[in-house]
């Protein structure tokens, strides 16, 4: 039977005012909403699965946008659609998924850790640098999962250890206790953001993050992975946690691309300015 932990030694949960990379935004944004997800799919996949013009001979469409889909079983469905409509398919064209983004926008050179590098650096940060509490336990190796799960989303945000402790601290419920084992976390988060930089790595979770670390240093690498496409267009994005606000501003503030497009069912507060169009269907865009 699995060990429950005491409830007052579990890592705190907290709302965090997450600080995003507020760049100016030089591109349009834009927040496109229907209600019905396979017209969203059409708008935001028109270039993929537009009629060939019969001066082409039949080669193969080359879309002026990079298309990101939330899933893999998106793009099948993108692919039966072009199937329906007579197309022959397309060569190397500039679609891929969430997941593959990052690769497709460009990333810095840290290598990203794997489950397994996580828990051994988190248990030597928790062996060298836990105190009172934590340095104490006899079973630390308990502890590292859901010290992974919390770090994890802390790091996807790029929250750093002063903003997290300032966050703990703001909670009035806390008692002696909880405050010494709210310092304590915050050293070792500290401590293993520290042993990941020693090393080059990145926690690994955090793609979307380092991907706009990459955009802000170098937009010109980004302009030569589009291929000279302007626009970006993200399909079905419903959940910004993870980066997402990050790496939509580093594209925003690149001047690589003037357009960014989200097709979505609902509206995102995406920190920065965005034009709401609505699609209705048999009457297009309101």
């Amino acid at each position: 039977m699995k060990r429950r932990q005491p409830r007052h030694l579990e890592p705190p949960r907290v709302h965090l005012d997450l600080q995003d990379l507020r760049l100016p935004p030089i591109a349009r944004v834009e927040l496109i909403l229907a209600r019905d997800p396979l017209l969203l799919l059409e708008r935001a996949a028109e270039a993929l699965l537009a009629p060939l013009p019969p001066a082409t001979g039949g080669a193969f469409p080359s879309p002026p946008y990079l298309l990101a889909l939330r899933q893999g079983g998106l793009r099948d469905d993108l692919i039966r659609l072009a199937a329906a409509r007579g197309l022959p398919g397309w060569l190397d064209p500039p679609l891929c998924t969430f997941q593959e983004l990052p690769a497709r926008l460009g990333a810095t050179g840290r290598t990203p850790c794997d489950d397994f590098e996580r828990a051994v650096i988190l248990g030597g940060v928790l062996h060298q640098s836990g105190g009172p509490i934590f340095g104490r336990l006899q079973r630390p190796q308990d502890f590292i999962g859901a010290l992974d799960r919390l770090f994890g989303e802390l790091v996807a945000e790029d929250i750093r250890p002063e903003a997290f402790l300032a966050a703990l601290e703001g909670r009035a419920d806390r008692d002696g206790f909880e405050r010494e084992r709210d310092g304590e976390l915050q050293i070792v988060y500290a401590g293993y953001l520290k042993r990941l930089e020693d090393r080059n790595k990145r926690d690994g979770r955090d793609g979307l993050l380092d991907g706009a670390r990459a955009l802000a240093a170098d937009p010109a690498a980004l302009a030569e992975r589009l291929g000279g496409r302007r626009e970006v267009r993200l399909f079905g994005l419903q959940d910004l946690r993870g980066g997402w606000r990050a790496l939509i501003g580093a594209l925003a503030a690149s001047g690589v691309v003037d357009r960014i497009s989200i097709y979505t069912g609902e509206e995102l507060d995406l920190g920065m300015p965005a034009e709401v169009i609505r699609v209705v269907e048999g009457e297009g865009i309101a």
